[in-house]
């Protein structure tokens, strides 16, 4: 009788981690950089604002240069990122900073937490290039 109780709690225990664990990756799931929204934004901490787009402008200064270099040599990709920072030629042409607090402008004064982040920085983008 004490075993099967043992073996019993046992199980739950298990259930219970198994459920925490999904809850958890469920989570981690929705917070994915290609459907974050202005809700997720909202949440990010400071850092976490910047490692995001940190991690975008990289991602989209290595597209620009790979457009511009046929060639897949570092060297190159990196002479030709380095080239387009310094004459402006970079599609995201500003510092996240600048684009951190155009998304907190974004989503809390435009409403528009449901956007995802990526289609937000395109059209803060697009605006910020109008100005100009």
């Amino acid at each position: 009788m004490r075993r099967s109780v043992g073996v019993a709690l046992a199980g739950l225990v298990l259930l219970a981690a198994g459920a925490v664990a999904t809850a958890a990756w469920s989570q981690g799931e929705r917070e994915r950089w290609n459907v974050a929204t202005g809700v997720t934004w909202a949440q990010y901490s400071p850092e976490q604002k910047l490692a995001y787009l940190e991690g975008f402008l990289a991602g989209s200064g290595l597209a620009d240069a790979e457009r511009v270099v046929a060639v897949a040599d570092t060297a190159a990709l990196g002479a030709a990122v380095d080239s387009l920072v310094r004459w402006g030629g970079l599609r995201f042409a500003y510092g996240a900073w600048v684009y951190a607090s155009q998304l907190d402008d974004h989503y809390w004064w435009d409403t528009h937490t449901n956007t995802r982040v990526m289609f937000s920085l395109r059209e803060i983008n697009q605006r910020i290039k109008a100005r100009q």
